[in-house]
């Protein structure tokens, strides 16, 4: 990844697990008042105490279906992964859930309002999410994309799945 690719990524996103409150305070000093919430639970009933009213939260709900796949270590393997896969394995419900959280990362950026997006450890959901948002916004090779989203979250487990789903969100959103 080129420097000043990684310097837009690294300003616009950001990505991991769920948030503690002292994590949640550090992302609002650093000016993350944008989230995207791919975890299936709901921050509200977990912290009823924690005021979030100056965020911008958005949940989506959607099943892990990255991490249940073997992480993708052989680039020749890139190639040879289509949507198929991702469509195969999940709902409609449930591909809406992830387009949207896609289009919601993509809107942020054009406004280049850097966004936190996290699931339950960020390993699976959010990496997936991330990867097919650069996906949109930077028509990059899927090798390269995956190197980005690595760079940024080195314990992202991009997997065959997370693959299938950036091409078939690349499919469905054009």
């Amino acid at each position: 990844m080129s420097t000043s690719l990684e310097m837009v990524c690294r300003g616009l996103f950001r990505l991991g697990e769920m948030p503690s409150p002292a994590l949640l305070k550090q992302l609002n000093r650093e000016g993350y008042v944008h989230w995207v919430n791919v975890c299936g639970l709901d921050l509200q009933r977990i912290y009823p105490g924690l005021v979030l009213d100056r965020f911008q939260l958005q949940t989506f709900f959607f099943a892990d279906v990255f991490s249940q796949e073997p992480v993708v270590s052989d680039p020749l393997l890139v190639d040879r992964v289509d949507g198929e896969l991702y469509e195969s394995r999940t709902g409609e419900a449930e591909r809406e859930q992830f387009l949207a959280a896609v289009q919601t990362l993509v809107a942020d950026a054009h406004r280049l309002e850097p966004s936190y997006t996290f699931c339950y450890r960020g390993q699976g959901r959010s990496p997936a999410v991330v990867l097919a948002a650069l996906g949109q916004l930077f028509r990059l090779p899927p090798l390269a994309l995956l190197n980005t989203v690595r760079r940024l979250r080195p314990q992202a487990q991009l997997t065959r799945m997370s693959l299938s789903a950036l091409i078939w969100s690349r499919e469905h959103l054009g």
